[in-house]
Formats: C-alpha cells, sequence, structure tokens
C-alpha cells in the first residue's frame, strides 16, 4: 500500500488538568531572554547531534539554533546518549526543551496517539506544559520555518533516505502546475528553475536575466515580468517561453529528444542550435540527437574561426555554458526522480492545537513514560492515513 504524505505541523499541547496545575506565574520565555541563553537537550547520534571532520553538525542542532537565532539568543546544547529522555531535567528547569524524536502513545482519547504505520521519522520537541509563552512563539515559528526554502534544504542535508517527504522548494506546486502546460515531469521544470536561479525569485544577472526563470529583458517585458512578480507569474512566463521554443525547433527533432533542445535553446536562443544542428550535419553527426551529436558541435560555436564558415549565421556562442547547463538539468532531474515521488501531492501544513483533560497511567509497554508535568510540542512528517486516524484530536 502506498501512502501519500504530506508535511504536517502538528502541535500538540497536552494540557494535563489534573496534575499540571498552573502553581505560579508563567515566566519561560522571558528567563531565556534574560539569561540570554536556550538550553536544549538533544541525543548524541548521527543524525541528530554529531561531529563530522572536527565540525559539529546535526538536523536537530541547526534547527535549534534557528530557533536561537529567532529569539535573539546564544545556543547551549546538553548531549545525552541514552535512549530514554530525562524529562527530569524540564521540570527542574535545567533546560528549556527536549529536540528528539519522542514518541506519545496511549490506549484512548485522553492521550495523543500516534499509531506508526509506514510513517517517516518524526522530530518532536519537548517543554513543560505551562510554559505556554515559549509554546506560544514556538508555534507560530515553527509553522513559519517548516514553509521556508531553508527548512527544505535542512531535510535534504540531514535525512537523505527520506527526501520525498520534502519539498524541492517553496515553489513546487506552481512548478507541477504549469509543468502540465509542456507535458514535463514537474521534477525536471524544477530542475531547471534550480539550475537558472537556485529558486531565488528576486536575482538578476550580470545580463539583465531576472528571476526564478532567469528570463531577459526583452522575453520578461513580453510577459510582463518584473522582479516584483510573484513567483507563480514568473514561472508561467518561462513555461510560455519554452512553448515558443518549441514551435521554433523543426518538427523532426523527436519527442525523446526535444526536451534536450528546448533547454539549449532557452539558454543561449535558438538561433545558435539551429547553427550547431547545421554544423551536426556538415560533420557526420545526427542533427536530431542532442547529447554525443548537437551538443557537441555547439562547443565549435567557440572558436572564432569555425564561426565564419558560411552555414553559421548566428555568430560566436559560448557553447560550453550551455553543454554544461543541459547536462547538469539532466543530471540533476535524475536525482530528483530518485528521491521525490512523481506524483507527491500539493504540500500542505496543518496547525493543531489539541488540548485534553489529563493524561494519566501510561500504559507500562509505552516506549516513553511520559510525566505528567510535560507538554509534547509534536513535529511530525505524517502520511494522510495517520492524519486521518489522528482527526479526531484535531479542531475542524
Amino acid at each position: 500500500m502506498q501512502f501519500v504524505h504530506k508535511i504536517v505541523l502538528i502541535f500538540c499541547f497536552i494540557v494535563c488538568m489534573c496534575a499540571c496545575k498552573k502553581e505560579k506565574p508563567d515566566l519561560s520565555l522571558q528567563n531565556i531572554r534574560e539569561r540570554n541563553e536556550l538550553t536544549v537537550l538533544i541525543r548524541a547520534n548521527s543524525s541528530d547531534y554529531f561531529i563530522h571532520r572536527g565540525v559539529p553538525k546535526g538536523f536537530q542542532l541547526e534547527l535549534t539554533q534557528l530557533f536561537a537565532d529567532y529569539l535573539g539568543v546564544n545556543l547551549r546544547i546538553i548531549s545525552t546518549e541514552e535512549s530514554e529522555m530525562p524529562f527530569h531535567l524540564l521540570e527542574k528547569e535545567t533546560i528549556d526543551i527536549i529536540a528528539s524524536n519522542i514518541t506519545i502513545l496511549g490506549t484512548d482519547r485522553k492521550f495523543v496517539y500516534f499509531k506508526p504505520f509506514k510513517v517517516e521519522r518524526s522530530v518532536s520537541w519537548g517543554i513543560l506544559c505551562n510554559a505556554d509563552s515559549l509554546a506560544n512563539v514556538m508555534m507560530l515559528w515553527m509553522d513559519s520555518i517548516s514553509q521556508t526554502r531553508t527548512f527544505t534544504n535542512l531535510c535534504l542535508k540531514y535525512h537523505k533516505e527520506r527526501q520525498s517527504t520534502c519539498r524541492l522548494s517553496p515553489y513546487d506546486d506552481a512548478i507541477k502546475k504549469h509543468a502540465e502546460r509542456l507535458n514535463w515531469d514537474w521534477r525536471l521544470l524544477a530542475s531547471l528553475i534550480y539550475q537558472e536561479s537556485n529558486f531565488y525569485p528576486h536575482v538578476e544577472s550580470w545580463a539583465g536575466a531576472i528571476g526564478l526563470m532567469q528570463l531577459m529583458p526583452d522575453v520578461a517585458e513580453k510577459y510582463g515580468i518584473t522582479l516584483e512578480s510573484s513567483a507563480d507569474a514568473q514561472i508561467l512566463a518561462g513555461v510560455k517561453h519554452l512553448q515558443e521554443i518549441d514551435k521554433l525547433l523543426p518538427d523532426e527533432i523527436p519527442k525523446s529528444e526535444r526536451i534536450a533542445f528546448m533547454l539549449a535553446s532557452y539558454n543561449v536562443g535558438v538561433g545558435h542550435i539551429l547553427d550547431a544542428r547545421r554544423l551536426a550535419v556538415k560533420y557526420g553527426k545526427n542533427p536530431n540527437v542532442w547529447f554525443e551529436h548537437v551538443e557537441v558541435e555547439l562547443l565549435k560555436k567557440s572558436d572564432r574561426t569555425i564561426v565564419r564558415d558560411s552555414i553559421i549565421r548566428h555568430g560566436y556562442a559560448r557553447g560550453e555554458e550551455t553543454y554544461n547547463f543541459v547536462r547538469d538539468i539532466f543530471e540533476r532531474w535524475g536525482h530528483y526522480q530518485n528521491l521525490i515521488p512523481h506524483n507527491s501531492p500539493k504540500t500542505t501544513t496543518t496547525l493543531a492545537r489539541v488540548s485534553f483533560k489529563c493524561m494519566l497511567n501510561l500504559p507500562e509497554n509505552d516506549q516513553f513514560k511520559l510525566s505528567t508535568r510535560f507538554c509534547a510540542c509534536c513535529f511530525h512528517i505524517v502520511s494522510d492515513n495517520l492524519r486521518h486516524n489522528f482527526s479526531a484530536f484535531l479542531p475542524d
């Protein structure tokens, strides 16, 4: 059975009314800011917190550093290699956050119940249940950071085996939508956009090309695109430009080769590609095959003695740039195909705040004995099936 994954941000505030009474005012966030330090406990392992070539690295390390930066305070890490989390350190206020994979289990509606299925790795943070001020700011930050390119890159960097659950960019939904106009795999269009702009919508090249699709000034003007245009509009304009290029290429170029010719033309212009096709005919190559044929002839357009040939109608070109451009896009596309599902759904982020009356007497076989004074703030990458089973606890 295949599971359709969504990135679901589930922020669960388990309010233990029976055992978690507010005995004193909540100063959790104020205390952190006054001492100018966020203290976090992270389990030392090969993913969350480790040393690589003398440099501290890790998913949880970088994620908590981002949160500390957001708060404008320093980050202090306490590590543990124990399998069970020392929740008592939260109660003693020795630490502010436990950043680790915390499994919360229960047997009825008094508890948050996560049925594991084939669920991707969960990323859970724990704080005291009465630390409302810290919880509120953490909730807002997590909802915001999860939608950024920074978070996507962090997923890809440390969870390569689970990259299919991460977005390629903040613009995946727009890329998927507009790739249909070309009948392209959306991951191919994403690879082109990364090649052009690294998914930055507000960049301008030395030649005046702008935006995600690096449209040249005349093309940008044709489609009404500026650096202030939305990402959706920029991608649509680039796709329309690709459609125009497709119309200018000879019909005899087969479908299996057409994408490479379109990409090359997008980079250097159709005229130069037509010149390279003529060179291919002259030098015994196939003018309808890109790799090892027309791409090789395009390299010759960097030779100023060759461009004097009467069959060259568009002059000099930086052939090597286009040669690498197409190859880089195809290579990256191959990686995207390996790691990102073709039919992955639109990425959505759901924010939930759940209250429970009490949390007592966890079963002995639970993975962790959760303190009744402990509030679990859980960031989970889960399947639709899991969210369906959890839906009883989510607000409408």
